[in-house]
């Protein structure tokens, strides 16, 4: 799981160097796929250097080796995603997919190394910590700096997935609730990203399938 994530960095890194050398050649490619293999001919033939297109050539050479790898790192996760009985449960949470699932998975370790939701938010960089400065009274609640970065853009991530998905799920309905009744949206994408967060580890520690009925 690891492994992929690094090799996502890298084909990020990859696609970043070739619009780089576009820039650097004075070539405007806006919001254009500038890394399709059918579109590579037409933009090379922007760049009226020769040697600049030879360095672009075996940056895209680069990027079709970076990706190759990637796919097949995917495939491998896809196979053992449908393996693993816990992940194979995951799948069918909405905004959980293959990589989520084993992410998930990964990052938490075992469900029983958080005593409650509230500290699985906590760590995921979604839920509040009390800070008390004399009077306990006074205590005043913040996000927590210290908090997993990986596994809050994957509660983000699910959440824009389930949110924005063409069939309608348990989520979209929580989501647009909290709206009608005034909650800023902000902070009912909060609450729908940590429901997500807390249905995955339910299932997991209480050994049970997914149940749409129980997210609201």
């Amino acid at each position: 799981v690891w492994s992929y994530h690094d090799q996502v960095a890298l084909v990020v890194a990859a696609m970043n160097k070739i619009k780089a050398a576009f820039r650097s050649e004075g070539v405007p490619y806006g919001q254009e796929n500038v890394y399709a293999a059918k579109k590579r001919s037409y933009w090379l033939d922007q760049v009226p250097r020769r040697r600049a297109r030879e360095r672009l050539m075996l940056l895209y050479a680069n990027l079709d080796d970076l990706q190759g790898r990637h796919a097949e790192m995917e495939k491998r996760l896809r196979r053992l995603a449908h393996r693993h009985p816990v992940a194979k449960r995951l799948l069918a949470i909405p905004g959980y997919g293959v990589v989520r699932s084993l992410t998930f998975l990964v990052i938490v370790d075992t469900p029983f190394r958080f005593a409650t939701r509230q500290k699985l938010w906590r760590y995921g960089g979604l839920g509040l910590c009390e800070t008390q400065s004399g009077d306990p009274s006074k205590g005043r609640k913040h996000p927590d700096l210290q908090y997993n970065r990986r596994l809050k853009a994957l509660a983000k991530g699910a959440m824009e997935v389930a949110l924005w998905r063409s069939r309608a799920n348990p989520f979209q309905a929580v989501y647009r609730r909290l709206v009608d009744h005034g909650t800023r949206d902000p902070l009912a994408r909060l609450t729908v990203a940590r429901k997500l967060l807390a249905v995955a580890w339910g299932m997991w520690r209480n050994d049970m399938a997914y149940d749409p009925a129980r997210v609201t």
